[in-house]
Formats: structure tokens, sequence, C-alpha cells
């Protein structure tokens, strides 16, 4: 290689370098001006290359044989890159040197071993890219990817190769960003769909096509009233236009899934705009807010009835207070009206009072105040036992059936209440079929995991059996849906429903620690899934019904305690015809004062639970902490209100549930006094001193 001026091996039409989108790059302008020159020059005139090359937009490079540096214009000579002229020429990877992280050390400069092969004729033109470190300690330099197009070049027998390298590192940090920020769209939980002004989707990501079932390739293309709003284009221009006002809207929407069905969705839709600043497109990202809305709404109702079944306990406890003095004073006319027309009227009265208790007593249910006997059961035999029953007594034109499984969990529950369950579910799958139909009621075993139980207000994970009824009847409205289990509501006619069906359902199923849910349809019929819980240990028994014993009252003296009036002079008059002598007191405070005053007197104690000041519970703790042998009757309108009268008196206290008639409270406490052995008053005890 005599000749150290490799301008003169510049080819005669170097080859133009294209970019992958297919336009022409900086060295195919460059080239186009090298031909003009050319031709305009007849070829020969390399100055005019020279100030071609030195006029080019890219870092341009002349290299040798050995790739030693032979012309470098202004581009390059920025970038460190010095031309030496003869034998001093650097070389052009002491300037230049390729980065790859991934070989090693050892391996051949990938750059410089594709550059050899194209100055020594063994490569044809083209481009590639590579990760280049560039510069000398002294000029400085820096790192970042280039695009690199070498041109083997040749004349007179010698070879070199002609290279062009354009920094496209910020393009490639910006299309990553743009990749990352694309994968991020694609898996992110939300929704994200971009429209066009015109109301076409252009994107459409993985959690769009989760929450509304469309595929990309299907939602892509077509109008987004189309798709996401169920075909409501008037919807879609709202949103739009308030997008368009203030640029930016949040709020819930009412979208549908491909399959029909409505979803609740809270949108969050911005205005996205290009460089000039005019309104490009809008992007909608949405989350699906259908179970959280219908989990709201169901524990809404559980509030609602919450506080209608503390009320109905309320209304419970006033109107035994009100029957009690009813049935009290029918017990106690008996005995002067009998045989005489007023005995009849006697029991009409009675008949009615106990009409009104089991009202009550249905109310309680709804308001789990009402205590039950409960054991192990197999629903299994109350089925068939229903089934039975339904046969005989509904309309021929309804066939009823049971599907019942080869073995089933046992339950804890009472028998009587759960079969008047499916008694009242019966009558009004009946109701809802006057023209005849089906009911079936089956039975099946199901295990909720924790993701099904959070779906279902008041549900917990574990086993349940459930008892279906299942009618293929009228259904119910969406409207009376909201309303079913709401105590006193009833779709029938006045003075032909009580309203107390459903909601006495609910209390009896949520007081044996399950749930109900109800699957309808217009039309088609409804059906009610009652969930019974398995396992667990059986409650504690109620303790038997007292045997009554009728002893009189040998004098003993017996305090009474009731905040109502009427009740407490009923009580004193029965108990003294009992032969009991009385002493009153209309509160807990009164009561405590007149027992400190005759404690080694009074044989027993009759004492409302719910008054004033001092409730019940206060004043048999005080009572039994001043004389602990004392016997006690606690009476009250609410049944739940037992445990804490036993636990009070530590566990030797008699319990009656108002309403009750004379012989049962006369029957009580002779048994309370003869069980506590209060033979004679005071007898063996020492008062404690500080009591009272």
């Amino acid at each position: 290689m005599g000749n150290p001026n490799l301008t003169s091996i510049l080819p005669d039409r170097p080859p133009a370098a294209v970019s992958g989108s297919g336009e022409p790059t900086a060295i195919d302008r460059v080239v186009g001006r090298c031909d003009a020159v050319r031709g305009e020059q007849g070829g020969g005139h390399m100055s005019e290359w020279k100030v071609v090359l030195e006029a080019a937009p890219v870092a341009m490079v002349l290299l040798d044989e050995e790739l030693k540096i032979r012309a470098a214009n202004a581009v390059a000579r920025s970038l460190g890159i010095a031309v030496s002229p003869g034998p001093t020429a650097e070389s052009f990877s002491a300037i230049c040197r390729c980065i790859d992280p991934i070989a090693a050390p050892s391996m051949a400069d990938p750059l410089h071993a594709w550059l050899r092969a194209l100055a020594s004729g063994a490569g044809a033109p083209e481009t590639r890219e590579f990760r280049i470190g560039w510069g000398t300690a002294d000029s400085g330099g820096g790192t970042s990817t280039f695009s690199v197009v070498g041109t083997p070049v040749s004349r007179e027998g010698e070879s070199g190769v002609l290279v062009a390298f354009t920094d496209v590192g910020p393009l490639r940090a910006l299309e990553d960003r743009v990749r990352e920020q694309s994968a991020l769209l694609a898996t992110s939980n939300d929704a994200i769909c971009v429209v066009e002004l015109t109301g076409v989707i252009q994107f459409w990501n993985r959690g769009a096509e989760r929450l509304y079932g469309w595929m990309s390739a299907d939602a892509v293309g077509k109008e987004a009233a189309d798709v996401v709003f169920g075909g409501s284009r008037p919807m879609w221009l709202n949103v739009q236009r308030l997008v368009l006002e203030e640029g930016y809207w949040d709020g819930e929407l009412l979208q549908c899934h491909r399959n029909g069905q409505q979803l609740m969705i809270e949108a969050r839709v911005s205005l996205a705009k290009d460089a000039s600043g005019k309104p490009r497109s809008v992007v909608m990202m949405t989350s699906d807010l259908t179970e959280r809305k219908h989990l709201e709404r169901q524990l809404m109702r559980a509030q609602r009835l919450e506080s209608l079944g503390t009320m109905a306990c309320g209304i419970a406890h006033d109107l035994n207070n009100v029957l009690t003095p009813v049935q009290m004073v029918v017990d106690l006319l008996r005995p002067s009206v009998a045989g005489s027309d007023g005995e009849r009227f006697l029991e009409l009265l009675n008949r009615s009072a106990r009409r009104g208790a089991d009202i009550i007593k249905q109310l309680l249910l709804f308001g789990r105040g009402l205590e039950t006997s409960r054991a192990e059961m197999d629903l299994s035999y109350l089925i068939k036992e229903t089934v039975k029953i339904l046969r005989e007594t509904f309309p021929k034109s309804i066939q009823v059936s049971a599907e019942l499984p080869e073995t089933l969990w046992p339950v804890i529950g009472d028998i009587t209440q759960l079969h008047q369950v499916l008694l009242n579910l019966c009558v009004n799958a009946r109701d809802a079929m006057p023209r005849g139909g089906t009911l079936t009621l089956s039975l099946e075993n199901v295990r909720l995991d924790l993701r099904a139980s959070r779906l279902i207000a008041e549900s917990k994970p574990g086993r349940y059996v459930v008892v279906q009824v299942a009618d293929t009847g009228t259904g119910i409205s969406p409207e009376v849906m909201e309303r079913i289990f709401d105590p006193f509501f009833t779709t029938k006619p006045l003075g032909i429903g009580t309203g107390l069906g459903l909601s006495t359902v609910q209390g009896i199923v949520r007081n044996h620690g399950g749930f109900v849910q109800v699957v309808t349809q217009m039309g088609v019929g409804t059906r009610f899934r009652i969930h019974l819980a398995v396992g667990g240990e059986p409650p504690r028994e109620l303790a038997p019904a007292p045997v009554l014993v009728e002893t009189g009252g040998q004098d003993r003296l017996v305090l009474v305690v009731d905040d109502e009036d009427v009740i407490r002079e009923l009580l004193k008059s029965a108990l003294e015809r009992a032969g009991y002598r009385v002493l009153t007191a209309s509160d807990g405070a009164e009561a405590i004062s007149i027992f400190g005053r005759h404690q080694t007197e009074i044989a027993g104690v009759v004492i409302d639970m719910m008054m004033p000041y001092i409730d019940g519970a206060t004043a048999i703790a005080m009572f039994r902490k001043t004389r602990p042998s004392v016997s006690v009757v606690a009476i009250s309108g609410l049944p739940n209100q037992r445990d804490e009268a036993e636990k009070a008196g530590g566990g030797r206290v008699s319990f009656l549930l108002k309403p009750f008639v004379v012989r049962d409270l006369v029957g009580e406490l002779g048994r309370r006094l003869l069980v506590d052995g209060a033979a004679g008053p005071g007898e063996g005890e020492t008062p404690d001193p500080k009591a009272g």
C-alpha cells in the first residue's frame, strides 16, 4: 500500500444505505449529492467528494485495509476521531471500540472484525447496529448505540472501507420506553382503550379483554359505542363531549360485557393531544365495580334488616308487656265466670292473646331473639316429610318432587323451625304458580372457599348443606326483590298475609348460622337456597319445661319488681291469691333498697329484666350477694335475656317469657323455692353485713 491518500480509491458510485422504514437515510442523501457532483464534474474531481463528505450530517470515516483513519469529516472529528497523515495515521480501533456486555473479553471485537472483512473486499455493503464507546482520554467521548453503514472501496489495487455512523441511542432508548409503557398498559389490571375522535377503537389492552370479553383483534377498529356501551351511541357522545370540554372526566358508568351482562364501571377518561395541541384521541381507563356494588347493596340490606331486627325485638318486648296482663286477667277471671257466657268470651279473648303472642314470636325469630332447642339431624327426613304434606295439600296442578343425594352432611338445628322455613317457602311458591307448575325441593353438600364467601354477605368459608326450594312460577321483580325480607312487607292483598313469612325465614336461618340466596327471573321461576352451616358442637340444650308445683304460698314473703304498673299489680294479686305475702318495687334501685330492709324475710323474688335505672341482672347480682340462697324468677319479653339472668344469679335462676298465665307463674315460683330449699326465710344463713 504505497499511496496513503485513499481518496483516490473511492468507488465510482458508493452503494446507498436504506433505513428499515424504506426511506432514504442521511447516507443516501450524501451519496445522491456525490452522484450529482460526479455527473457535473465528469467523475474526476475528488475535491468535490471531500466537500460533500465534510458537509455530511452524519459521521463519515475513510479507513484503509488496516483500519487506519485516512479521512474523517467534521461530525466524525467532533466525536474525537483525529486524522494523522501518512504512516502515523491512527487506528480506528483506538478511537471506537465495540461494547458487548455479553461477550467475553477474549472474543474478537465484532465491529472491527466486520470492518476488516469489508476493507479486504470479503463483505458486501450493509448496515449494522453496535454499542460503541468512542473518543480518547484527551478528546473526551461517550457511549451510545450507533447505526453503522460499511461500504467497501477499492481502486488502483488499493482497498478500504467507507464508514458512516449515526447515533441512534436516544431513539433506541425512546423505543425501549415505549415498549415498557406498552407492556405496562397491556398487563394492567385496569381496562385501557384508546378511541379516535370518530369513535373507533385504536388500542385495547388485556385488562379490557378480561373485563369486556372482547379480544383485541375483535375490538380494535370497531365503534366504542357498540363494544363498550352496548350500542348506545348517545352515551359515548356524552362522555366524549365532557372530555373535550374539560380535558378529563371520571365517574361511574353503566357499560356492557360482550355477552350482554351489564357492568357497573368506574371510568377515568382523558383527552390525548398531538404535538400541536390539537385533540387526537380519548384514553379511557376503567375498573369493574359490579361485584363491589353488589356487596355494598347486600351490606346495606343486611344493615337495614339488622336495624329492623333490633326494632322488632323492642316492639316484641313492648307487645309482650301489653299481652301479659291480658292473659293474666283471663286466668284470674276464670273462676268468677265458670259456667256462664263470660267463660266463652274469656276463651275468645285468650285465643286472640295467644295469636298475638305467636306473631310476636315471629318477630323475635326475625330479630334473632328467640332461643331454641337444637340437635343433630339429617335433613333428608325433613324434606321427605315436607314433600308428603305438600302432595296431600297442594293443588294437583302443582307437581312436587324431591332431589336427595346419597350422602349428606349432618347439621345442627331446630327441626320445628326448619320445618317452618320449608313450609313458608313452599306456600309462597304455590302462590307464585296459580296455573300450576313444578315445585322441587333438593339438598346438596357445598363447600365455600374464602373467595366465594367474600361475594356473599353474612357468609363465612366452610361446609354447608344447601336446602333449595325451586318453583316455575311468575318470578320476583327487581323492585320487590329489594324488600322481600323486610318485616310486614307483602304483595298479597290486605288481610291475606302478614308480611312476616320471609322475614321469619331469614331470622331462623341466621339463627342457625346460615344465610339465604335468591335467584329469580320473571316468567321463569324462583330458587331459594338456604345455606345451613355444618360442624361445630351442638349449642347448650335449653332447660326442660318446668314441672309446675301446685303448692300454696304458705304465707311466705315475695318481692315483685316490674316497671309496668299493670303487670306489677296483677302479679301481686295472683301471688296473694296463691297464699303469698307480696312486696312490690317499680325499678331495680327500689327493689335493692326493699330487699336490704327485709332480706331475712324475703323467700323469693319475681323480677323483670328490662327496667330503668338499674336493670334486672344488676339487681339479681345484688340479691345473691346479700343472700345467696334467695329464690329468683326472672321475667322478660325477650327470650335471649335468659342467659343474662342465669349469669347474674350464678345459674340458679328460673326464667319466664312474657306473656304467661298465672298458673305458669305460681308453678315456676313454687318449683324454684322447692329446688333452692327455701323452707323458711333466712334459715341457716348469716347475712352479709356489707351488703344492702
